[in-house]
């Protein structure tokens, strides 16, 4: 034997889950087949790896040089070199059906060979009998999980959905319920108004909304670490039919107990049920009108974090863009949030303004950031500006002769921004997250 070939039969140990297989295929090559607590896993001898949630769906293709993640919307995701930030996302689903077809092709003749008895198991835990009882259902399922299957699963996430949920980059394995639809907010950088004016959905329409999500992720739930509740900024609502929603959700979901700060993984890991909180998008004005008091009651129904939309620190620039609020708003909303142990998500859009508000924009958005009462458990995203060439923005931009910044001066306007923090001591500092929309899949 090769070393390396000896290296990747090394690779092929079985991992530690609910259940493994170890493989010699018919072709001489080996695979390893493991199950664990939120995946179905298939590990080839020759580096490539195919992975499928708890309902048997595609969700990633990787091999030595590159990884392609397969959202529930039918787009990929690919990210090349392995290991490295640059990431595309395909227009079309034309590069999600062969991703599919790939998939399906390898991992189906496997199936057979396992059912047909050509395979030879030649590890197993806990045991070869009940491996294969616990593989074998879900390894069928993977194996018919073709391209027409993967474009019927994306039309059903369309009806349940209406268009492809976009979330922080923090909560990409959350559970996403829209509570309310469209957004009443008329910013220049942002489609959502397109989709139609805010609408709240009533309890019963929530509640059969979150009956139809259930049903159409089933045991896939089990990876789902958090619920997200959409669209736009939900958390905005009054707070009487906030707690009507957070109440349907106690109904049919468990929360830890409010007195709980951090949620262990094995907690909610692999439960259906169980979420470590909810989250959603809020618009800083409304703290105006709600006190730490209610905020901490809003937690005791699981409520644990608000994600706000800050964009920038520079208030003209905030109006230039049509952004609800102000930085005194985003400063005392913050502050309400965290007495009420709430935690908080803030982006900042870069390139927001272009070379027009640029200092401005580095110079504001640092400052404000740094009088927040930010920790730990809190997360600054930097987003860099996707212009649509038919939006909003690039006519305003264009009306008012603005140059937009470059890729290289967005990336140059973050380092300036993420240099002038000044965070630490006791309450310790906040996390910094890259957050690229359009290289986000649900």
């Amino acid at each position: 034997m090769t070393a390396a070939a000896a290296t990747r039969t090394s690779s092929l140990a079985l991992p530690s889950g609910r259940a493994a297989l170890r493989l010699h295929l018919a072709s001489g090559r080996r695979a390893v087949i493991a199950l664990s607590a939120t995946e179905l896993c298939l590990h080839l001898e020759s580096g490539e790896s195919f992975h499928y949630d708890l309902e048997g769906r595609l969700l990633k293709v990787a091999d030595p040089q590159r990884t392609r993640l397969r959202s529930l919307s039918h787009q990929v995701l690919t990210i090349q070199p392995a290991g490295s930030s640059t990431a595309r996302l395909a227009p079309t689903h034309d590069a999600s059906d062969a991703v599919v077809a790939e998939a399906v092709e390898r991992v189906a003749l496997i199936a057979h060979e396992l059912q047909a008895r050509w395979a030879d198991v030649e590890a197993a835990k806990p045991s070869k009998p009940r491996s294969l009882e616990l593989i074998g259902p879900l390894l069928q399922r993977a194996a018919n999980f073709d391209v027409p299957a993967a474009r019927r699963d994306a039309e059903r996430l369309h009806a349940l959905y209406g268009h492809t949920p976009s979330l922080p980059s923090d909560q990409h394995d959350a559970l996403a319920l829209y509570a309310t639809e469209g957004c009443r907010a008329e910013c220049t950088f942002c489609d959502a108004r397109r989709r139609g004016p805010s609408r709240l959905r009533t309890a019963g329409q929530f509640r059969q909304h979150v009956l139809d999500a259930v049903a159409y992720h089933g045991d896939a739930l089990r990876a789902r670490r958090s619920i997200f509740l959409g669209e736009s900024s939900a958390l905005s609502v009054p707070v009487a039919e906030l707690r009507d929603i957070l109440g349907v959700l106690r109904e049919e979901f468990e929360f830890p107990p409010a007195r709980v700060t951090r949620v262990p993984t094995r907690w909610w890991l692999g439960h259906a049920t169980r979420f470590d909180g909810v989250a959603g998008f809020m618009d800083p004005t409304v703290a105006e009108r709600r006190t730490a008091a209610r905020f901490a009651a809003l937690r005791t129904l699981g409520l644990r974090r608000a994600y706000i939309g800050m964009e920038t620190g520079d208030g003209e620039l905030m109006r230039w863009l049509r952004k609800p609020g102000n930085p005194d708003a985003i400063r005392h909303c913050v502050k309400t949030l965290k007495a009420a142990r709430i935690s908080v998500g803030l982006t900042v859009l870069l390139g927001a303004g272009g070379r027009k508000f640029a200092a401005a924009h580095e110079r504001e958005t640092a400052r404000l950031l740094n009088a927040l009462p930010l920790d730990r458990d809190d997360t600054i995203f930097f987003s860099p500006l996707d212009i649509d060439a038919d939006g909003g923005y690039a006519m305003h931009t264009m009306a008012a002769g603005i140059e937009c910044l470059t890729d290289a001066q967005m990336r140059e306007q973050e380092r300036a921004i993420r240099a002038a923090l000044r965070f630490g001591g006791r309450r310790g500092a906040p996390a910094l997250a890259h957050y690229e929309v359009e290289a986000l899949v649900y």
